[in-house]
């Protein structure tokens, strides 16, 4: 089987043989794909054998796992900048995060400054009732900043830093 997107449609072509005579493979249209959804059209799974149908099903996944891949890695390359750009609505009053909200963000931020290798006790948020006062939303959104700068920078140098220290020990 061949499949060939166009536009919205993944064609789901099926190979037949070769015509000697017009010297060209003889391949016909099963049927199509979604190209977004995946799902078929309606009388192509009926039109499938059973090896037809399981080609079908590993093409779907392999082309699901690949979706999932891509929007993994742009998720990873914007997460710096909208990290930024949320700091600052923060700081201009155009969202007003909530005790839930917050303890949500946090949460998330321990959790990957912890898959980067740095220490989460920068993320842990103070004890309740320790301080005197509130502190603003300036001091939030400056502690937001400082977290995930140093999160960038664990992720940046710590590969390097660390064969740079081995080689010393050499």
């Amino acid at each position: 089987m061949y499949f060939r997107q166009h536009g919205r449609r993944i064609k789901v072509l099926d190979y037949e043989g070769y015509d000697r005579q017009r010297a060209q493979p003889i391949i016909r249209m099963v049927g199509s794909l979604d190209a977004y959804t995946l799902e078929p059209s309606p009388g192509l799974l009926e039109k499938l054998d059973d090896a037809g149908r399981a080609e079908l099903d590993a093409y779907v996944a392999s082309q699901k796992k690949q979706s999932a891949d891509a929007h993994l890695a742009y998720v990873a390359r914007t997460m710096p900048t909208n990290a930024l750009d949320l700091a600052h609505a923060v700081e201009d009053g155009k969202i007003t995060p909530d005790d839930a909200w917050r303890a949500s963000a946090l949460s998330a931020l321990h959790a990957l400054t912890k898959a980067l290798g740095g220490s989460p006790a920068v993320v842990t948020p103070p004890p309740a009732g320790s301080p005197a006062e509130e502190p603003t939303k300036s001091d939030n959104v400056l502690y937001l900043v400082a977290v995930l700068a140093v999160a960038w920078l664990a992720a940046q140098y710590a590969a390097p830093l660390a064969s740079w220290l081995s080689s010393l020990w050499r």
